[in-house]
């Protein structure tokens, strides 16, 4: 799958900077502030993303990436809390971000790990 992106506004491909009545203008704006789905953050722009099921679910490449580093450091026997940190290190994110991040709800990890279920499970 290839990721892409969405020029900023007042560039040669991105949408006008004023409201228009351009046909890709205004959906390129509602995809740039659509939610990623791991992260929850807007897509925004120059910034590469996947998009699923028909362009309602957006994900950053950047939040995927991490999603599948976790899997991958889950599956080779990583203390979770050790995980989080790593991952919060070489992404530049808080622990808690990378914690909200792979939530089941965000990241669909579950049941291989999920914090929340964790806890309850404890």
């Amino acid at each position: 799958m290839a990721a892409g992106f969405i020029s900023s506004p007042g560039t040669e491909y991105g949408p006008c900077i004023d409201a228009c009545d351009h046909h890709d203008c205004g959906p390129n704006r509602l995809l740039a502030a659509q939610g990623c789905a791991v992260c929850q953050e807007p897509i925004g722009y120059e910034t590469m993303f996947y998009q699923e099921d028909n362009w309602t679910v957006l994900t950053h490449e950047r939040c995927s990436l991490l999603v599948d580093q976790a899997v991958r450091m889950i599956s080779e026997g990583m203390s979770h809390p050790a995980m989080v940190v790593q991952l919060a290190k070489e992404y530049e994110l808080s622990t808690e971000k990378v914690r909200q991040m792979l939530t089941c709800e965000n990241s669909g990890l579950c049941p291989v790990w999920c914090p929340g279920h964790e806890q309850a499970s404890a």
